[in-house]
């Protein structure tokens, strides 16, 4: 995975010296999404680790059950 975001990450700063700046704007963009994408994925992958996920559910399930009586 570290493989292919780096070399995402090459390409987009090779194109960056080649556009204008409109086109620099549209490569930071698209950066930063793919940034976020990461960072989101290796959160999802550690909650997933640490079972934090079925222990956020169950205790939201719970607070509406009891929201519910």
């Amino acid at each position: 995975m570290n493989t292919a975001i780096t070399s995402m990450l090459v390409r987009a700063a090779q194109h960056t010296h080649r556009r204008t700046e409109g086109g620099q704007a549209s490569v930071e963009y698209a950066l930063v999404l793919l940034g976020a994408a990461v960072v989101a994925s290796l959160l999802i992958a550690w909650a997933s680790k640490t079972n934090l996920l079925d222990q956020l559910f169950d205790h939201v399930m719970g607070l509406i059950k009891g929201k519910a009586n």
